[in-house]
């Protein structure tokens, strides 16, 4: 399994869980590689040059369908199997940060334009129009930094060389739960985290993150022959949210 994005990222995280379950399903290791660069971008081009005989599969998420030159098409190169997490962007805060709710941020941006930083994995990630978005919709003009995604973006939170970032619950939520962020600040309408909510939502504006499992090139046979192909049906979640995940295995 090709995840497009460095180690210890929201996606990361997600492609380690699915790809825990698959292993047990199928009865051979599932192995991930990480790939990360450009957004997501590169690890998607090598998922698309992979052999399409079933024995390579990606997870993409929202936006890399977006940009020109990318050297992929997602509806040609890639089969969609199942959408596997969808997660709300929210914006982590560092504790040195003079900010209790959005409101703060956009006063603190507003008084001196330009200087307030938040860091974002590159375009064309949902991440990073979030964060651009924001500036827009709100009126500021908070420099966004950009990193090769969301595991070295969490480095430099932690380390206070950023104060915000633009992020996903999968790779904030145990800094969020050892109080090296605070407060947390949802781009959603209702976010609860360690059973407290998250602030609500700024002037509407909604940010997600879907994340889907794809198979390279179509590789479903149209004629299954017997021993050829087994459909293996794994279902990953919990008992409020599962996510049927169906793959063809040769």
């Amino acid at each position: 399994m090709i995840v497009p994005y460095p180690a210890g990222g929201g996606v990361d995280v997600m492609g380690r869980l699915i790809g825990a379950k698959l292993s047990i399903a199928l009865g051979q290791q599932v192995v991930i590689e990480n790939r990360g660069g450009a957004g997501g971008m590169i690890g998607t081009r090598d998922a698309a040059r992979a052999a399409p005989d079933g024995y390579t599969v990606v997870m993409l998420l929202t936006g890399l369908s977006l940009g020109s030159n990318t050297g992929y098409d997602l509806n040609k190169d890639f089969a969609p199997i199942g959408v596997v997490a969808s997660t709300p962007i929210i914006v982590d805060a560092h504790p040195s940060l003079p900010a209790k709710s959005l409101a703060d941020v956009i006063a603190l941006a507003k008084k001196e334009p330009g200087k307030l930083s938040a860091g974002t994995p590159p375009a064309p990630t949902i991440n990073y129009f979030a964060a651009q978005l924001f500036n827009l919709l709100a009126g500021t003009e908070i420099t966004v930094v950009t990193y090769k995604g969301t595991g070295p973006l969490t480095t430099d939170l932690l380390g206070n060389h950023v104060p915000l970032g633009f992020n996903t619950i999968p790779a904030s939520i145990s800094n969020i739960a050892a109080g090296h962020y605070a407060p947390c600040f949802a781009i959603a309408p209702t976010v609860t985290i360690g059973g407290k909510a998250a602030t609500v939502s700024y002037a509407g504006f909604v940010a997600d993150s879907i994340g889907g499992l794809y198979q390279i090139n179509a590789v479903v046979p149209a004629t299954v022959t017997s021993g050829s192909a087994v459909p293996v049906v794994v279902t990953v979640g919990t008992a409020n949210s599962q996510s049927g995940v169906t793959m063809v295995v040769q």
